[in-house]
């Protein structure tokens, strides 16, 4: 009776493989138009050998076994009942197997080994593996470090390799509670468990959390702390308290708006929304002006160079009079590097944006 349930899945990946099963799958859909030529045609494009039963590797061998394939996943496709899931017969997935248990940690260590991967620095001879916890205070990560005294070969042979492994401790609803809001890779760190806290201004998000933070070798700590999300933009700031969350949320929203600014409105109303503020040496080294370039407009201009800077409103006077695209770029630079002249323009052309 054992034998009733299985599908044909079951019966031949066994025997073919699943590149050929999943061949099977796709000419099983297309009807019966397709000839024994055209699929020992296709079979032969894949261009590997192929798998079959009893070790047998000939085409040949390939194309009956992948004809009995088809036949069978027809016959199933045909006896299924019209009610039962579609994805019965699929490419190479069945039903997923074991208990809400089991199929919960896949899914959940699928997608946090993902992330820890793409954005720290892994063992490639370790293993990463998650275990869902629903004590909040055990949330983290675990390392254990083994030495492999057969890694190595040739000359090496002799030395043992130290192999890190990692296990990330994660809330039993993770998926719930850090994947579906989006905040498995905030500002490239990955977060172990977030909670929702109120009291957030207008359009920033804050959630008491904890996040991995990437140290020396392979080596990863938790950090505990605030992260703050911007809900336009959806950058974050990570900090260690909702204060300072919140500033350096906000902050990079004004950067983002000032970058926007700068790049698209003229330069006389950027200067009358600044305050006073100084435009240095440094500012046009830091846009790629040259040294001789720099001491040249300064003398021309009337500018004391050995002084190193200059108010905002000599320097633009000097611009107009001598517009050299470089000198432009320094009094931006001094703009944007101000953090209060920053916030003076976004606030202004905010303003003029709700009059209009």
């Amino acid at each position: 009776m054992a034998n009733c349930n299985r599908t044909p899945w079951d019966v031949h990946v066994p025997i073919i493989g699943k590149t050929l099963f999943q061949l099977a799958v796709d000419v099983s859909r297309e009807g019966d138009s397709i000839t024994k030529k055209a699929l020992d045609s296709r079979i032969k494009s894949l261009g590997r050998r192929k798998r079959t039963i009893n070790g047998s590797r000939s085409r040949r061998a390939a194309l009956e076994a992948v004809e009995n394939a088809i036949e069978a996943i027809r016959t199933a496709r045909h006896s299924r009942p019209k009610n039962r899931w579609k994805g019965l017969i699929r490419s190479g997935y069945t039903l997923p197997r074991g208990t809400l248990e089991d199929r919960l940690l896949r899914r959940t260590e699928a997608m946090a080994v993902q992330a820890l991967t793409m954005n720290y620095r892994t063992d490639d001879a370790g293993q990463e593996r998650v275990v869902l916890t629903r004590d909040p205070a055990s949330v983290g990560v675990e390392q254990r470090q083994t030495r492999d005294w057969d890694y190595y070969k040739g000359s090496f042979k002799g030395w043992a390799k130290k192999i890190t492994s990692t296990t990330l401790i994660l809330p039993h609803d993770w998926l719930a509670r850090v994947a579906k809001p989006g905040l498995t890779k905030l500002g490239g760190m990955l977060t172990l468990d977030a909670q929702r806290l109120e009291g957030a201004p207008e359009g920033v998000q804050l959630y008491a959390a904890k996040w991995l933070e990437q140290s020396r070798g392979y080596t990863l700590r938790v950090k505990d702390g605030v992260i703050g999300v911007d809900e336009t933009s959806g950058t974050a700031y990570h900090a260690a308290n909702a204060e300072a969350a919140i500033r350096g949320c906000v902050d990079k929203r004004n950067t983002a708006r000032l970058d926007d600014l700068l790049a698209h409105h003229d330069l006389p109303g950027l200067i009358e929304a600044a305050p006073d503020i100084t435009v240095r040496v440094q500012d046009a080294r830091a846009t790629g002006s040259c040294e001789y370039g720099i001491r040249s407009w300064c003398h021309a201009a009337g500018l004391d160079y050995e002084a190193g800077e200059a108010p905002l409103d000599d320097v633009y006077a000097a611009y107009k009079a001598h517009p050299m695209p470089e000198a432009r770029l320094a009094i931006l630079h001094a703009l944007r590097r101000n953090r209060s002249a920053g916030r003076q323009i976004v606030e202004r052309a905010d303003g003029e944006a709700q009059a209009a």
